[in-house]
């Protein structure tokens, strides 16, 4: 969808893309603008009202809006991503907290209800009164599943992130053993053909080139410096002729813009 703008709806073009980076809250909305033949702010802001569209940390442990029916096998793939992260930054600060039972605990304080990261860290530093506030804090929003809900998420909108249980938010339990080979299969869709480096800086996750070379039916390619590339069996390949469009063709094009001074 850089081509040319593609005449999809919001939603479908979340769903081509698995998940559509979010760590700015006006990103996705310039991300989606960029590719879809009509878009407006409220396409994405009604998704993530109802539900549809849920904003959390997702691949390579950052911040991206998804569909809650990708969220639900996503987010349990990101969780070695989610830990390895926080034990790089924060492991030496929580030597003495048993994580087991920090999760247990920041699930009580969410159950049922919303809170603010700080809102959190305040009550779970009645448990760990000696350790590092900060620490403690990003430490639930790794271990344990959290949504961002709306207003977080909506063009325009600051104030502190909201937590929320994930599964409470859904109405539905995460999938606890998703194969990482329907994320893989999800990414040369929206991407391929493409290496497997490609596809491991794209998720965080590490150790794919034994899960893409047994996958059955992939093609192989080689690019122009011998890379080694998959992609789809039955994957549509661009004509050699394909160029992006200048910038003034960009400029050109009729649409619906979030933000009267959005680029192009």
């Amino acid at each position: 969808m850089l081509l040319n703008r593609a005449e999809l709806s919001a939603a479908e073009a979340v769903e081509r893309l698995v998940a559509v980076q979010g760590q700015e809250i006006d990103a996705p909305y310039i991300g989606l603008w960029t590719r879809l033949a009509s878009f407006t702010q409220d396409d994405l802001a009604s998704l993530l009202y109802d539900r549809r569209v849920v904003r959390g940390s997702l691949l390579r442990g950052t911040q991206h809006l998804t569909l809650a029916d990708d969220y639900v096998w996503i987010r349990p793939l990101m969780q070695v991503i989610l830990s390895r992260t926080r034990q790089a930054a924060f492991g030496r600060l929580m030597r003495e907290v048993d994580l087991d039972e920090l999760a247990t605990l920041a699930r009580g304080h969410l159950a049922g209800r919303t809170l603010t990261r700080p809102q959190l860290r305040d009550l779970l530093l009645e448990r760990w009164p000696e350790v590092d506030p900060t620490a403690l804090g990003f430490s639930a929003q790794a271990l344990v599943p959290i949504v961002h809900t709306p207003p977080n998420g909506i063009w325009g909108k600051g104030g502190p992130t909201p937590f929320t249980l994930a599964e409470e938010w859904l109405g539905r339990p995460l999938d606890p053993a998703p194969p990482v080979e329907r994320l893989v299969a999800r990414y040369l869709a929206a991407f391929g053909p493409a290496s497997v480096m490609d596809v491991q800086m794209w998720s965080g996750l590490t150790r794919l080139r034994e899960v893409m070379e047994a996958m059955p039916g992939l093609r192989r390619y080689h690019d122009i410096s011998g890379r080694l590339l998959f992609d789809l069996a039955d994957a549509p390949s661009p004509p050699r002729t394909s160029r992006p469009p200048s910038a003034s063709c960009r400029g050109s094009t009729t649409s619906s813009s979030p933000s009267p001074t959005a680029p192009a």
